[in-house]
């Protein structure tokens, strides 16, 4: 009768929601001890997972290696919704020990890395076809159940989601493409910095123009207006055509990869 209860309800189990329980509470140890601050750097980022990631070489039992895979799951479930707080500032924000408060970008950068980094070391511990069912299965259930005590919902799971893609994406992509997709990236970010500037220049030049020449014959307010809106609309399209345009290329470079 024990042997027939174990085959159906195996140990792995057990250390599988133990590993959850404790990733989703682990981030607000801080609050419960005098050594850290809230949301310290050491209990809300990857540092512990990372520790644990670099000796999963030397871990052989499945139960260990699920518990694990539940922790840094829950972790990042955790870490989805602290991005979305009521305000950054404050117990918000990210700690580190004898520095203080990180500004509220090193937070939200911290917090979104260390979140993929936690995707990742789970999706590194995988083997199998049942074992990516079971990660997905820790995903969904550690995200429902953390939602329901607390206040949003759809953009910590779209926080999830784009994570989940990104370390997707970056574990099964090879080195010389991802190479050539952060090189399209930044070439991407600083041309439309460049279309921006040119647009914003040609707005403010053309409706600097325009109000000279109304000055100039006096022409009424809704005039004016009407003519701001169309040369804003004109140039709105224009802008739009530019950044298609350069998408286009970006893409048809990485297609011809």
């Amino acid at each position: 009768m024990i042997n027939t209860s174990r085959k159906l309800f195996p140990k792995w189990i057990v250390f599988l929601i133990l590993g959850v329980y404790l990733g989703l509470n682990f981030p607000d140890i801080d609050q419960r001890t005098d050594l850290l601050v809230h949301r310290s750097i050491f209990t809300h980022g990857f540092i512990v997972p990372l520790f644990f990631f670099l000796f999963t070489s030397l871990i052989t039992k499945k139960s260990l290696r699920l518990f694990l895979m539940g922790f840094v799951v829950a972790l990042a479930v955790h870490l989805s919704f602290d991005l979305f707080p009521r305000g950054w500032w404050g117990y918000a924000l990210i700690h580190i020990p004898q520095i203080g408060w990180t500004p509220k970008f090193i937070s939200i950068s911290w917090i979104f890395v260390s979140i993929c980094v936690c995707i990742y070391i789970a999706i590194s511990m995988v083997r199998g076809v049942f074992e990516v069912f079971v990660f997905l299965l820790i995903v969904i259930g550690a995200f429902v159940f953390e939602s329901f005590s607390e206040d949003q919902f759809f953009a910590p799971l779209t926080i999830l989601i784009i994570t989940n893609l990104i370390v997707i994406w970056w574990k099964f992509t090879t080195g010389r493409f991802k190479i050539k997709v952060f090189r399209a990236i930044i070439r991407g970010f600083f041309l439309s910095l460049s279309i921006f500037k040119k647009s914003f220049t040609n707005f403010y030049s053309m409706i600097r123009d325009e109000y000279n020449v109304s000055m100039q014959y006096k022409r009424s307010f809704p005039k004016f207006f009407i003519r701001v809106l169309w040369i804003w609309l004109v140039l709105f399209f224009s802008t739009i055509r530019d950044f298609i345009k350069v998408f286009n290329s970006i893409f048809e470079e990485l297609k011809n990869e």
